[in-house]
């Protein structure tokens, strides 16, 4: 909004004042003109302040009025026919006095959210059909799957390269995961949720991972206050192992810090957990992406892009969201934020 605009009343009573008095001196000055002239050119001269008059009214009042009240209609006239055929993008521009301008940012603020509607929209109906696709496909690779295991343990029983049969059980384990990976984004769970101390749930990721063993750098996990939140135990634990194990990728040898924390009820209320890394960050041009289904920036090979998918629609499932900026490590930290439903 433009600073210390007037009010759209201020305005017009100012600006007819101005006129009235404008009107008022030709008048003045018309009289005085008559008396020093005949009678007969007298009456021209006040005559002519008359229609003077009137045509300086009509004139700055029709200019005033197109000014201040019809032309910020006009544009927002266009603006709303250009939303109706699906301009979402289109701003109402800001007017000349503080009612227009109110107006137009009022509406442009029910765009945005209309914007944003159509967005998750679009994209929750996205990720319903990859997830039918998703759980087709994993039912339909699981069966040959399952037959293949099983020739390859009668394989294992006869005279045949251990080498052959190792290499055959690692191409088979990997495929599994990949099944498991799109079962697990085609159906996010329905159990039941429990109340959760998230220090305690994140600690325990933890502990699983270096047990593990990760390459030389460390898990660290900060609090501030006690958060919990009612979750879904197993799902929230696969997200921040996700993105645990997402962040030991992108930054081998340095340190993950997993960090819980209350939000105040003032902000939304609810809790945020943060997963950040000192990697190499994730590009601002592709943050929107990187939670789409087989989305991903690793070699073919490496993983099937449905890790931060599936983080995605377990958040979605518990009412919260997710999203990337930059960690203070100077890679990446992946936020979940998630709403107090207690």
């Amino acid at each position: 909004m433009k600073p210390n605009l007037p009010r759209l009343q201020q305005e017009l009573l100012l600006n007819l004042g101005l006129l009235t008095l404008a009107a008022i001196s030709l008048a003045v000055a018309s009289a005085l003109v008559s008396q020093l002239v005949t009678p007969a050119f007298g009456a021209v001269v006040i005559g002519f302040s008359i229609v003077a008059d009137l045509a300086v009214v009509a004139l700055f009042g029709r200019y005033l009025i197109k000014k201040l009240v019809l032309t910020p209609l006009e544009e927002l006239n266009k603006i709303t026919s250009r939303i109706a055929e699906g301009e979402l993008d289109a701003l109402a521009p800001a007017a000349e006095t503080t009612e227009f301008t109110e107006l137009a940012s009022k509406f442009n603020d029910m765009t945005a959210t209309l914007r944003d509607a159509q967005a998750e929209l679009v994209r929750s109906e996205k990720l319903a059909s990859i997830g039918r696709l998703a759980a087709g496909v994993a039912h339909e690779i699981g069966n040959p799957l399952g037959a293949i295991a099983n020739y390859t343990s009668v394989l294992e029983g006869r005279d045949v390269e251990p080498e052959v049969v190792k290499a055959i059980r690692g191409e088979i384990d990997r495929m599994d995961r990949i099944v498991r990976d799109m079962l697990a984004f085609a159906r996010p769970g329905s159990g039941e949720k429990e109340d959760v101390e998230l220090a305690e749930l994140a600690e325990h990721v933890a502990g699983t991972l270096r047990r593990q063993g990760t390459e030389g750098g460390a898990i660290i996990v900060r609090q501030e206050g006690t958060p919990r939140a009612v979750v879904q135990r197993h799902l929230l634990e696969q997200c921040i192992l996700n993105l645990v194990v997402n962040a030991l990728q992108e930054a081998p040898g340095g340190d993950v810090e997993i960090y819980v924390a209350e939000v105040p009820t003032g902000d939304g209320g609810g809790s945020m957990i943060t997963v950040s890394d000192s990697g190499g960050g994730v590009p601002s041009d592709i943050r929107d992406k990187v939670f789409d289904p087989f989305f991903t920036t690793k070699d073919p090979g490496s993983g099937s892009g449905l890790g931060l998918a599936i983080v995605s629609r377990a958040v979605e499932v518990h009412g919260g969201r997710v999203w990337i900026d930059e960690s203070r490590f100077g890679g990446a930290r992946f936020n979940i934020f998630l709403p107090d439903t207690k």
